[in-house]
């Protein structure tokens, strides 16, 4: 087996075909092509770190740092999003995950990373913890605003007599939030210019991008336990009224075919439109790990999530 670090630039067609086959052996859902280039492609750089073990002419195991512009105050830096780490399971167990992801960080180092950011799921989680020498910024919290309960199992649906008043109710309460103005200034944030630029060209750029006055917001339908959700992915600038603005117009433009609105991330304030899901009934756990790769940048309040304007859109997921 060897390994190779290639930027996105330099890949071959072969060598994409080879990862996404291994993707869609891993992950059981597919990625396709052009969603490949552009999730890779549309960054500061131009071009992601990919770190591959090929056994002959096979790939077996993949991983990918996406370099993202943040801000520390008014100090622009970049980060490293790590995402797809994937080995082929008949590979798993040799240490292949972890030299990829030193690779990686090696390759990140090299163009001006400063941290390495991730999302790891509750297997790769204890592993980045204990062996790889990350450590917790924290866990992002789920938000839900509930219309129809079938989403989550047919049985339910009896009860959607209360969730749709529940829904409408809340709806309506949070008009109160137009008196809470107050904006949230984290001190780690996107570098929103350039954020905001390239992030939603990501796969096939089908996000709703709403910049109404003082206000912009993204949000995106999505597939959610086979049925169609809407996920609120970003509010700028933060606040309870701009938030509660944003959820309420994603209520209004599609109810007639919406099941749930869902946002994901850490809110320094308590939503009136939106349902915060206790910690043991999320369908899952967003883990927000990172590791700086330059000494000159560590600092404690990297390691507090309250510190850092955070959700899916800082996420690959959607």
């Amino acid at each position: 087996m060897i390994f190779v670090i290639k930027k996105t630039t330099d890949l071959l067609s072969t060598d994409i075909r080879l990862i996404l086959n291994l993707y869609e052996s891993v992950f059981h859902k597919r990625k396709c092509y052009n969603e490949f280039i552009d999730e890779f492609s549309q960054n500061d750089f131009g071009y992601s770190i990919h770190a591959i073990c090929y056994d002959k002419e096979v790939v077996v195991g993949h991983n990918v740092y996406i370099p993202m512009m943040y801000n520390r105050g008014s100090e622009s830096f970049f980060a490293a999003l790590s995402v797809d780490a994937m080995v082929h399971e008949d590979y798993q167990n040799r240490g292949i995950y972890h030299r990829l992801v030193m690779e990686c960080e090696e390759a990140a180092k090299k163009i001006g990373c400063k941290i390495r950011l991730g999302f790891p799921n509750n297997n790769s989680y204890p592993i980045q913890i204990k062996k790889f020498g990350y450590r917790e910024i924290g866990q992002l919290d789920t938000y839900i605003l509930p219309v129809k309960l079938d989403l989550f199992s047919s049985k339910y649906r009896i009860f959607d007599i209360f969730s749709i008043p529940l829904s409408f109710l809340l709806i309506h309460v949070s008009k109160i939030s137009k008196y809470f103005r107050t904006s949230y200034n984290f001190l780690y944030h996107k570098s929103r210019e350039t954020f905001d630029l390239y992030r939603y060209k990501w796969f096939n750029g089908n996000y709703n991008i709403i910049d109404d006055n003082d206000v912009k917001f993204i949000y995106k339908e999505y597939n959610f336990k086979g049925k169609s959700a809407f996920f609120l992915m970003d509010v700028f600038p933060m606040s309870k009224k701009n938030f509660d603005y944003a959820v309420r117009y994603i209520y209004n433009i599609n109810y007639c075919h919406l099941p749930i609105i869902i946002y994901v991330g850490k809110l320094p304030f308590r939503p009136l439109s939106m349902i915060k899901v206790p910690r043991k009934l999320e369908p899952k756990r967003f883990y927000f790990l990172g590791k700086v790769l330059d000494e000159s940048f560590e600092n404690e309040s990297i390691y507090n999530i309250k510190n850092w304007d955070v959700n899916l859109s800082n996420y690959d997921l959607l």
